[in-house]
């Protein structure tokens, strides 16, 4: 149901979007469309953010493997591992816990 929503929010028309958490505005939400990597980035930094916990998803989780050859850097804030030379960067994406913890996953694409 996160997921969805989650998604929903991603592609909605530009509106107030009230978190169904803690009730706040959290400002307008604009229809940019997104890749599948912003998604599935999205998608497993959600995940992260709902149990706490500063670790990779599994793979199933937003489907990563769909990417093919990939790397994912996640992290807390804006510190993440770093891809090896030959990536190129495809999505980053941030997710907050209800602590006020901030999740971060960045995914990079050959």
């Amino acid at each position: 149901m996160r997921v969805l929503l989650a998604l929903l929010i991603l592609t909605s028309a530009a509106s107030a979007a009230i978190c169904p958490r803690c009730g706040k505005d959290h400002g307008a939400v604009t229809s940019q469309p997104v890749s599948n990597a912003q998604q599935v980035a999205q998608v497993r930094a959600n995940w992260m953010a709902s149990r706490n916990r500063m670790q990779h998803p599994p793979f199933s989780v937003g489907n990563i493997r769909q990417l093919g050859a990939f790397f994912e850097g996640v992290g807390i804030g804006n510190q993440t591992c770093m891809a090896p030379r030959g990536y190129r960067f495809a999505a980053t994406a941030t997710a907050a816990s209800r602590s006020g913890r901030v999740y971060r996953v960045r995914i990079w694409v050959r």
